[in-house]
């Protein structure tokens, strides 16, 4: 029992000056440190307690060569819902195809028989998970009417479509690429009074497609224009052809 208890006596015994040469060591380290000019480098926070925490900053000032990164997260989740009722003229529907394929943002539905009750537009959008409409509705076969609407709480505009031209025409030379985005550009007229501000609003969500979206692409090459002539509504799809502003027609009008 004694033989033990010195043993362990003489274990415990050099502990407590291990710990102050490895504190003495420490100190030095960090001394050293501080006195090395290439470890003086910017901390962020508090100043950190050991060499090991140091953090370096991001320098003050940039190149103009250097590129940064941009955000590739889909934050505009705009889907727009393009369909139309039975018994709408040809002309009519290629105009709705050429829209589908302009909109990458869009989806399709086959024809409802709606004549009537609107308000199953808003039960097919949830279920198609759209929060915009383009519905096409021919009254006759003679007058073709364009509903836009905002699902489910509005606002919904009706327009009167006339004077269709579609992307197959002879006339429109132009071309853009699949996906594409879009630039929107508007009338001054439509910031002259409140209907028309809605209107325009309106236009912004349906036609603009959303930065990001995963079926778009990430090119600018044509331009939408909407201008007011004589209380009417001109819509018109140009491509950019050049820098300097030179434009070409692709449709549909």
């Amino acid at each position: 029992m004694p033989k033990a208890n010195k043993r362990k006596s003489e274990k415990s015994g050099p502990q407590p000056r291990q710990k102050k040469i490895k504190k003495s060591t420490r100190q030095a380290q960090l001394e050293e440190d501080n006195k090395d000019e290439s470890m003086h480098v910017h901390r962020l926070g508090p100043s950190p307690q050991s060499s090991s925490s140091l953090v370096q900053r991001l320098p003050s000032t940039r190149q103009s060569d250097t590129i940064t990164p941009m955000k590739s997260t889909w934050i505009n989740k705009q889907r727009v819902l393009i369909f139309s009722s039975r018994g709408i003229s040809y002309l009519a529907r290629h105009v709705m195809k050429n829209l589908r394929s302009l909109m990458a943002h869009s989806k399709s539905e086959p024809k409802a028989e709606i004549r009537k009750n609107f308000s199953m537009l808003n039960e097919i959008a949830e279920l198609r998970n759209c929060n915009k409409i383009l519905f096409f509705d021919m009254k006759k076969k003679r007058d073709l009417y364009l509903w836009m609407a905002s699902v489910p709480d509005g606002p919904t505009v009706k327009f009167l479509v006339e004077n269709l031209h579609t992307m197959e025409a002879l006339k429109l030379t132009g071309n853009c690429l699949r996906g594409s985005r879009p630039l929107l550009s508007f009338d001054k007229k439509f910031d002259d009074e409140p209907h028309w501000k809605l209107i325009k609003e309106l236009f912004t969500q349906i036609f603009g497609t959303p930065k990001s979206h995963p079926k778009s692409q990430p090119f600018i090459d044509h331009v939408l224009t909407f201008t007011i002539i004589d209380n009417k509504v001109w819509l018109r799809n140009y491509q950019i052809v050049e820098e300097n502003g030179s434009l070409a027609e692709i449709g549909p009008r």
